[in-house]
């Protein structure tokens, strides 16, 4: 380990030219600042050497207004707009919302056609509530879907012709008249029955039936139908 005497022998004490500030270095140290003040110089001359430099100016593809630009941001293709507001208005569209008719503004990269949901759909309650129609409209309520597969798995045969293939629920009374989603107002028919059922019901509330002597009505047919069908499928059954 050197000693205080040797270490003097190979350093000196320097003064910062930049701040003043006193320091032991070697003496093959030629550097008349610190490390502090010499970066900061450095620092000073390298932001000189870039604004010194030619300026590149191109057009906002949204706004025309011309701003400064660089090589390595053209060569990057990012130079096509003057601020993120601009680059933000100019990938995005204003549309409609196909439920409750008010407009909206959304990124162009998520409308990828008609099917799409966010791009026809303002909000998430909005695209909820439209899968809730059927083809005419109607709003069948949010917990259609489990409502429907519970009346299947209880009558899972068509009350009509028996059959079980594309079965369909049918609302004895228009869900649009009563918004009754309840198993007695509801039956299992195939698709080719749906339609000659809704046909008498829609016959019926042309007429100016009574909702409640309409349901009395039809559901006691219906369930004579069903009883009647249960007895056939009980036979078939004991016979086979």
């Amino acid at each position: 380990m050197r000693t205080k005497e040797q270490r003097n022998k190979w350093c000196r004490i320097r003064v910062c030219k930049v701040c003043g500030k006193e320091e032991s270095v070697r003496k093959d140290n030629i550097a008349e600042s610190c490390r502090k003040c010499a970066s900061s110089v450095s620092l000073e001359k390298a932001h000189n050497a870039i604004r010194q430099r030619p300026k590149l100016k191109t057009t906002c593809q949204h706004c025309s207004k011309e701003f400064n630009t660089c090589k390595s941001t053209i060569a990057k293709g990012q130079d096509r707009f003057c601020s993120k507001p601009c680059f933000l208005a100019a990938h995005r569209v204003s549309r409609t919302c196909k439920q409750c008719h008010n407009d909206f503004v959304i990124g162009r990269s998520r409308v990828y056609g008609t099917s799409n949901s966010s791009g026809n759909y303002c909000s998430r309650p909005c695209y909820e509530e439209s899968l809730c129609k059927d083809d005419e409209g109607q709003y069948r309520g949010s917990r259609w879907r489990r409502i429907s597969n519970e009346v299947k798995n209880r009558i899972p045969f068509c009350v009509s012709c028996t059959g079980k293939r594309n079965l369909e629920i049918h609302h004895i009374v228009p869900y649009r008249h009563t918004a009754d989603n309840s198993k007695s107002n509801l039956i299992t028919v195939c698709k080719r029955c749906h339609y000659k059922v809704e046909k008498i019901t829609r016959s019926l509330v042309k007429s100016g039936v009574d909702f409640d002597q309409m349901k009395l009505v039809l559901r006691s047919i219906f369930l004579e139908r069903l009883m009647v069908v249960a007895y056939q499928l009980k036979t078939r059954a004991d016979n086979g």
